[in-house]
Formats: C-alpha cells, sequence, structure tokens
C-alpha cells in the first residue's frame, strides 16, 4: 500500500501590529484631539457644551442605542485581535451579520446630541480622509457634498426636520 504524503502546509505569515489596525493609528491620532478637547470643554465649561438635549424618553432609547453600539465595537475589536493575527477569516459573531460592524457601531455612537449634519460631516470627513486617499481640499469638498445632499434630501425634498445642534446645524 502506497502512502501519499500530504502537502505541506505552507507557514503561516506572523501578522505585525501594524498590519492588523491599518489606517486606524491615523484615525486615531486625527480624531484624538477632538476627542481631548470635547472632554476638557466638557469638564472646563460643561454650559458650553449643553444644547438641552432630548426628552427623557429619547434620551432612554439614545443610550440602549449607544449601549449597543458600544457592545458591538468591543466584541468586533475582540474578535479582531484574537482571529487575524493567526490568519483567520472573521465569519462569526457581528462579522455574520453585517461586513463591518466597526463601523456600523462607530455610526451608532455618534450622538445626536452634535446635531444630524455636524455629526454627519465629521463622521465622514473621519472615513474619507482617515480610510481613503484623498487629499484635504477633496476630502473636505466631498464631505461637504454629502452633509448638503442629506440637507436637501432631508430637510428640502421630504421635509424631514433633523436635530440640530449648538450651531443650529
Amino acid at each position: 500500500m502506497k502512502t501519499v504524503a500530504s502537502p505541506e502546509t505552507p507557514p503561516r505569515h506572523k501578522v505585525t501590529l501594524k498590519e492588523l489596525i491599518g489606517s486606524g493609528d491615523r484615525i486615531m491620532l486625527f480624531t484624538l484631539p477632538f476627542l481631548i478637547v470635547g472632554v476638557v470643554l466638557q469638564i472646563a465649561a460643561p454650559s458650553f457644551m449643553d444644547v438641552g438635549g432630548p426628552p427623557d424618553w429619547l434620551r432612554a432609547i439614545s443610550l440602549v442605542v449607544l449601549a449597543v453600539g458600544v457592545v458591538i465595537w468591543l466584541w468586533a475589536v475582540a474578535l479582531i485581535l484574537a482571529k487575524v493575527p493567526h490568519g483567520e477569516l472573521i465569519t462569526t459573531g457581528p462579522y455574520a451579520v453585517m461586513m463591518h460592524p466597526i463601523y456600523t457601531s462607530v455610526a451608532l455612537l455618534v450622538l445626536p446630541w452634535l446635531g444630524f449634519l455636524l455629526a454627519t460631516a465629521l463622521f465622514v470627513l473621519v472615513l474619507v480622509r482617515g480610510l481613503g486617499t484623498y487629499s484635504w481640499p477633496m476630502s473636505i469638498v466631498v464631505t461637504a457634498a454629502i452633509a448638503i445632499a442629506c440637507d436637501v434630501v432631508f430637510k428640502q425634498w421630504l421635509g424631514m426636520p433633523l436635530p440640530a445642534g449648538p450651531l443650529g446645524l
């Protein structure tokens, strides 16, 4: 009886931290100053950051959505840290339901008190600039175009009032 030798599996490539986080370091460096300024303003002058907020029932719903966003984000990050360094494809957990659970969870974390258009513009700018290869001027143009399109579609065409933040946006 002849024994067939199994082909050797190639050695797995050890994933470096840079390969694992990809653009995450650039996104973090871009967003960290905004986070620091926001936290400092909230501590130093809470009335400056107060925009009234929603009624209690909407605040409760917002907190539930926020909690869901945090759980999805933590779950997705834990799966990435556990599986990607070993070269495993993630097909379980939130990745079984959606393609990009971290982006989805970040969208759930954007607070409505910023105002819809301002929150959308900041979120799009971070995504376009952090993940894309656009220059700053092009990133700003794309962000402005999307914010204006949202304003036209929702406010003008559909007549839907959008939550306004401290700047009325």
